[in-house]
């Protein structure tokens, strides 16, 4: 779907819109910023012939991002295996300009067969590993990031929870661009790679998991800060409005002795 198409009426009432092209027309003035309407927007990746991405779709990106919109860059994953552009350029440009990655997977009508289950498995390991030689990098990679939202819950909870066994992703985007193109053993497999890559990263599962239990010891902390934070705003706001209760008082009682 092209970029203009968006901007009629039919699509006023959606959201999120993904698998958006652009061409020569879409950098015209009248589409220079999003429909209001739209909170998320995933963009086909174009590359130009250096193999950066295309002038155009960043301008556009860079103009929609002043709007707060959130950017999805969707990647057909024979590109990062070809190395078309590299795992580490597209990181690298996703801090810079500030936009999210999906990585398409086979099945996918902008993949196909171009690369096989395999083939994407390695394309998925090689980004981990250019995620991890980037520590401060914290921009969503779908389906990545979910995975690992799986692989910190399996940490917390242990592999046989029944939370764990049932888990699956809740998103409509990862349910339709991801796990309808997946096997449930190519699901598995998928798991497998991260995991190992992570373990690898870390020096091992328990490695892995001391630095999980860091992790949520800062969540639990943060949320009770924020928490305590909250109660303490609320009980001054309170403390306020009776002041200014009793302020009002006095003056009512001071308006009718007079």
């Amino acid at each position: 779907m092209l970029l203009q198409e968006i901007f009629k009426d039919g699509y006023s009432g959606f959201k999120e819109i993904y698998g958006i092209s652009i061409n020569e027309k879409s950098s015209d003035t009248e589409y220079s910023n999003p429909p209001k309407n739209f909170e998320v927007i995933g963009f086909n990746l174009v590359l130009d012939e250096e193999g950066l991405i295309s002038e155009e779709l960043l301008d556009i990106i860079i103009s929609y991002k002043l709007t707060n919109m959130t950017i999805v860059i969707e990647v057909p994953s024979q590109l990062l295996h070809n190395e078309n552009i590299t795992a580490k350029k597209l990181i690298q440009l996703a801090t810079n300009v500030d936009f999210s990655i999906s990585i398409l997977p086979p099945g996918h009508p902008l993949v196909n067969n171009a690369i096989t289950h395999e083939e994407y498995l390695s394309v998925i390991a090689n980004f981990i590993k250019e995620m991890n030689n980037k520590p401060n990098f914290d921009k969503f990679v779908a389906p990545i990031s979910n995975f690992l939202e799986y692989l910190m819950l399996e940490t917390l909870l242990g592999k046989e929870h029944p939370v764990v066994k049932k888990f699956s992703p809740q998103d409509y985007y990862i349910k339709e661009i991801f796990l309808n193109h997946m096997t449930e053993k190519e699901s598995d497999d998928f798991k497998d790679v991260i995991r190992e890559e992570l373990y690898n990263f870390y020096g091992g599962e328990e490695q892995f998991k001391a630095v999980s239990s860091v992790i949520f010891e800062g969540i639990y902390n943060k949320t009770k800060e924020t928490f305590t934070e909250h109660l303490n705003n609320y009980y001054q706001a309170q403390q306020e409005n009776e002041k200014n209760k009793a302020l009002e008082n006095e003056k009512d009682n001071e308006s009718k002795d007079q």
